[in-house]
């Protein structure tokens, strides 16, 4: 969800955010292990790395949106550990998993910002979806 469209007390889920939850988990599902380590650019409420990961006890998600609030980071606090919130990319750190949903086509010069992150946060074998 764009945050700009975001009330912390909003409702139901619109039938697509679920729809794309469910296509998600099946696409990810392959490659989630105990232990993940994924950074979620573009986060946005949380809805989409929340529910994806929540069935692993041990994982470690950094998720980032340049419109989070203090009052959503923390209400999007995780009282389990392994998903913090944050409105700024991390400067150093390597993923097991890239999430860029619906980012790629808000940055101008996307190919330069993709390479960037592939180098900085993707080892060999990292996962970039």
């Amino acid at each position: 969800m764009d945050l700009r469209e975001f009330t912390i007390h909003h409702g139901k889920r619109h039938p697509w955010e679920v729809a794309r939850l469910k296509a998600l988990q099946k696409i990810l599902d392959p490659v989630m292990f105990e232990g993940i380590s994924v950074l979620d650019v573009g986060c946005g409420d949380g809805f989409i790395s929340g529910n994806i990961f929540n069935r692993l006890a041990s994982k470690e998600v950094t998720a980032v949106d340049i419109n989070l609030t203090d009052e959503l980071i923390a209400a999007l606090a995780d009282p389990a550990g392994g998903m913090s919130y944050c409105r700024e990319m991390p400067e150093k750190g390597v993923y097991d998993l890239l999430l860029l949903l619906d980012v790629l086509e808000h940055v101008a010069a996307d190919r330069e910002f993709l390479t960037d992150m592939v180098g900085r946060h993707a080892p060999r074998g990292a996962r970039l979806c």
